[in-house]
């Protein structure tokens, strides 16, 4: 998987935009903070976003102008679970914007994911959630979330 990792996930592949359009991408740090305990935890790298999106204590982006969104978001199970494998996209402080369902068996790992255009309007603070414990999940680059401003 680290091969996997190297070769094909490189932070210029990921999504490319045209020129000077705001994008925000986060890898999956951890799983919590202590004053969040049930948001993830993400290493942001914001490209072209000043004034349209900033992000707030590594879990929350915060929207600074409305407008049209594109956001996907992406989680690597390592290994089986005992429920059924969630990640969530809220918008703060609990409003469901989007939530991905995956196996909890069958194959050994897996993927959950989503990608879609919102509608956010200034002053969201947006964050992800899930059911899964630490060493479920992979951290890095296979596991993320992000948006471009359309």
């Amino acid at each position: 998987m680290e091969k996997l990792q190297q070769k094909t996930l490189t932070k210029d592949c990921f999504f490319p935009q045209s020129p000077g359009s705001c994008w925000a991408h986060g890898s999956l740090d951890g799983l919590s903070k202590p004053n969040f305990p049930d948001i993830m935890s993400w290493k942001w790298e914001l490209k072209h976003c000043s004034g349209f999106v900033e992000e707030d204590n590594e879990q929350f982006l915060i929207i600074n102008q409305s407008g049209i969104y594109f956001i996907y978001a992406q989680v690597y199970r390592r290994k089986q679970m005992r429920d059924v494998f969630t990640l969530k996209l809220y918008k703060h402080p609990n409003i469901t914007l989007n939530e991905a369902l995956g196996p909890k068996e069958g194959d050994e790992s897996g993927t959950i994911n989503f990608a879609r255009l919102f509608f956010l309007s200034k002053g969201d603070r947006l964050y992800c959630s899930s059911n899964f414990e630490p060493d479920e999940v992979v951290t890095g680059t296979l596991s993320y979330w992000g948006l471009y401003k359309m």
